[in-house]
């Protein structure tokens, strides 16, 4: 039972080897290598399996390309120029022994070695197949593994690749380069950061809108960058500022006042920022810095207060705030007169009291200020001159502004304050409908929307959203014999109405029947009725149906014999004459009875009668035929039993 086990585990490993076997079979023909592998071939330090590799004699520049057809094998080179071009491409393969490799060719077969100095190839895996490999300062030592001193090199003097014991000139393997993993910057990076390589690539453009200028400030053209690296396509250029257009003292664009050049004191600093316009002034003195620069300290200009306010002459100097070059501070920007040059106000030396102008800024140029609760600016430059402090000396004649170590009298700033002429459409009007400025204002007083109105603002008349709109519930009038029918809808919300879809009263529908008489009447279901006398076509009533010679009564006298009676509407006698009266019956015996008599008139009417029927020969059934001027006119079929067993029911019989 045993033995049976393991031969059906034999059975199983041998089966699964086939199948491994099949697998390798349909996948090694992919592995196959090129018989000329082309790429970029690099110089080996170690190879692997899996590599492809060819042989090289550098210093010969002779690469192997195939092996020889003579006796004695031997691997012929072919030269390169610059680098290796994989003539003879090889794949590094397991050798037969552990350590070792094999270098198989594009045709299935292995580098081999089997006697005296050859080279050759052999389809067979061994030792003598396979090789150790090493490498010395960029050479390769490939010794073969069935021989140990046999060692694959190149013969300079008998120009070829094979194996010698002796010394001869040393050879390298090139290794096929793996293909680069490029790898770029940025998606528009046009150069592979591993191998260099260049690619072509080109920027998503992105628009930099344009900034129009406004009236103080510059604006800039339209320019483009690339979405994706950023980088400047077409590059923005800067705008001047437009200036203000007066219009009847007042800015068209921005709204400013053409007299708005009111300087007001400033008693908190934090209300400073770059880009105001300040003057310094001597705090208790009609004295404010002037443009006037007196070699090393400015002059000073005589100014009128009003209260707070100052309104400053041509002679005082306007000063722009800036940021300055120290965290915190303030650069003081001037425009240049024919005493001093534009640029920054600074502290201009460490010993003497000195304040002049500079082109360019720098740390004894940037202010800090503070601003304590008397409204007192101290103003000190942030250099290393220790003569910082801005004052006015009032004891110098004439009295001047300048950097001082102490002393001195203090100053104030004052700053520009712009007024404004806005225009809005109403009180909750955001926005100036001149220059757009926008201002703060208090929210709107809505109404609730209805049917027909959004919510609307009580002091502007804006609106808000849509009206709740009508939500109309359709009623149906349907029309009548005299009036239109229609459909009316009403709103659920509010009672609007409206009317639509009409439609044309349907007009009377008369039942018309016959009166007896010479008249006929119409009833329409509404209760409207008419009469009106026959008319006649053909005998027949065109409206009604009736007969011109309509049998109105018949009646029957019931004794020993059967007296039957009908009677018609006299009035035919006054257009037809010779009216006559034919009775058919069929007696029992199958006779056809026919008796004709005329009419006698009574009471309206002509009376037509047959006096005597037996009833014993009587069947059921007699028609009656009248005839007028030879033309048959109107007929009627009447029941004997019948008209007995009615009677009899009525109890007018016996």
């Amino acid at each position: 039972m045993m033995k049976a086990t393991k031969r059906n585990q034999w059975a199983s490993a041998v089966l699964v080897l086939m199948m491994v076997i099949g697998t390798l079979c349909a996948v090694l023909p992919h592995l196959a290598i090129p018989s000329h592998a082309e790429g970029t071939y690099e110089k080996a330090t170690s190879i692997a399996v899996g590599d492809t590799v060819v042989l090289v004699c550098e210093s010969k520049t002779m690469e192997l390309s195939s092996i020889s057809t003579t006796s004695t094998k031997y691997g012929i080179g072919v030269a390169y120029s610059g680098a290796p071009a994989g003539t003879m491409p090889l794949e590094v393969v397991a050798g037969f022994s552990t350590g070792t490799f094999a270098f198989k060719t594009a045709d299935g077969k292995y580098l081999y070695w089997s006697s005296g100095n050859s080279l050759n190839v052999n389809a067979t895996l061994n030792a003598n197949t396979s090789w150790n490999v090493s490498f010395d300062d960029g050479n390769a030592i490939i010794l073969n593994g069935a021989d140990n001193a046999r060692k694959l090199q190149w013969n300079a003097s008998s120009p070829r690749f094979a194996c010698y014991t002796s010394a001869q000139t040393a050879i390298q393997l090139y290794k096929l380069a793996a293909e680069c993993v490029h790898t770029y910057d940025n998606a528009c990076d046009s150069t592979c950061n591993a191998c260099g390589e260049e690619r072509v690539v080109s920027h998503t453009p992105a628009t930099d809108a344009a900034v129009a200028p406004t009236c103080t400030e510059p604006g800039l053209t339209e320019g483009s960058h690339c979405s994706v690296c950023s980088e400047v396509l077409v590059a923005q250029t800067v705008v001047p500022a437009t200036g203000h257009n007066y219009v009847d003292g007042k800015c068209s664009v921005c709204c400013e006042k053409e007299t708005s050049s009111n300087y007001v004191l400033v008693t908190d600093v934090s209300t400073l920022k770059a880009g105001d316009k300040i003057i310094i002034v001597a705090k208790g003195y009609n004295f404010a810095m002037g443009t006037t620069q007196n070699g090393n300290n400015r002059a000073q200009v005589a100014i009128t207060k009003d209260g707070n306010i100052i309104i400053p002459g041509v002679d005082v100097q306007i000063i722009t705030l800036e940021a300055g070059t120290v965290e915190g501070t303030f650069a003081f920007y001037v425009e240049g007169n024919s005493s001093n040059p534009t640029g920054y106000l600074y502290a201009a030396s460490g010993s003497a009291n000195h304040l002049k102008t500079q082109t360019t800024n720098n740390a004894n140029g940037s202010w800090s200020i503070t601003i304590d609760a008397n409204d007192v600016a101290t103003i000190k430059a942030q250099g290393d001159n220790a003569r910082n402090w801005l004052r006015y000396n009032s004891t110098n004649n004439p009295p001047i502004f300048s950097c001082y170590g102490s002393g001195q009298a203090d100053v104030c700033i004052y700053k520009m304050v712009t007024e404004y002429e806005h225009t809005y459409d109403n009180a909750c009007d955001g926005e100036c409908n001149v220059c757009k400025e926008t201002r703060e204002v208090s929210p709107h007083d809505f109404s609730e929307a209805d049917c027909d109105t959004p919510k609307t603002c009580s002091v502007c008349d804006a609106t808000e959203g849509n009206p709740l709109g009508h939500s109309y519930v359709p009623v149906v009038t349907p029309p009548t014999c005299t009036e239109d029918g229609y459909t009316t809808h009403t709103c659920a919300t509010c009672g609007d109405t409206y009317t639509s879809d009409t439609t044309e009263a349907t007009g009377h529908n008369h039942e018309v029947t016959s009166d007896g008489t010479d008249t006929h009447t119409g009833t329409c279901a509404c209760g409207d009725t008419f009469t009106e006398a026959h008319d006649f076509v053909g005998h027949v009533c065109d409206v009604c149906g009736q007969y011109e010679f309509a049998i109105a009564q018949v009646s029957l006298t019931l004794t020993e014999s059967i007296a039957m009676n009908f009677k018609m509407l006299a009035g035919v006698s006054e257009t037809y004459t010779n009216i006559s009266a034919t009775f058919y019956f069929t007696d029992r015996s199958g006779k056809v009875i026919e008796y004709t008599t005329n009419a006698t008139e009574k009471d309206g009417y002509l009376v037509f009668t047959y006096p005597e029927l037996s009833p014993k020969n009587a069947v059921d059934d007699v028609k009656i035929v009248v005839t007028a001027d030879g033309e048959n006119t109107c007929e009627k079929t009447f029941s004997i039993r019948a008209y007995c067993e009615g009677m009899l029911v009525q109890g007018k019989g016996d």
